[in-house]
């Protein structure tokens, strides 16, 4: 779990100095803090995984702003505490493997076209949202789809 192995990880981080990587896993225990409160229990592991890819994705947001802004140094900044994130992101689904899940999926709608794409992924996303972000099982299903 990773709220385990956070306190080690911050540890290290204290032990090297290394200011970025200590105030992102700070950061990240403090939202896992948060989270098990809000809910009143420990989380279970995919709970975990979905705080981490909250931060995560807030991190690609302020990046996308900072870029924008031509704040090169506070991008670089979030590009750093992103990179410390994905470490505790479960290994991906190769595409090959995602294809195969969709056409598990798919078998159950055999008139499967685009019009129903938001009704597969209603069906995809709670099985694959642990090992495949939300936006890549759309594109991969779009292939399949306008196959």
């Amino acid at each position: 779990m990773i709220t385990d192995s956070l306190v080690e990880k911050i540890a290290n981080a204290l032990k090297s100095k290394d200011q970025v990587r200590l105030s992102t896993l700070r950061m990240l225990s403090s939202a896992l803090n948060y989270e098990r409160i809000e809910k009143g229990r420990s989380l279970s592991e995919e709970e975990e995984i979905a705080v981490v890819r909250k931060e995560a994705k807030k991190r690609v947001e302020a990046m996308d702003a900072y870029k924008k802004a031509s704040r090169i140094d506070l991008f670089e900044k979030e590009q750093k505490e992103l990179s410390v994130l994905k470490e505790f992101f479960p290994p991906e689904i190769s595409d090959e493997d995602l294809d195969r899940q969709i056409q598990k999926e798919l078998v159950n709608f055999p008139k499967a076209d685009m019009s129903q794409m938001g009704q597969i992924m209603g069906v995809l996303v709670p099985k694959l949202k642990s090992r495949a972000r939300p936006e890549r099982i759309a594109e991969r299903l779009k292939k399949l789809l306008q196959k």
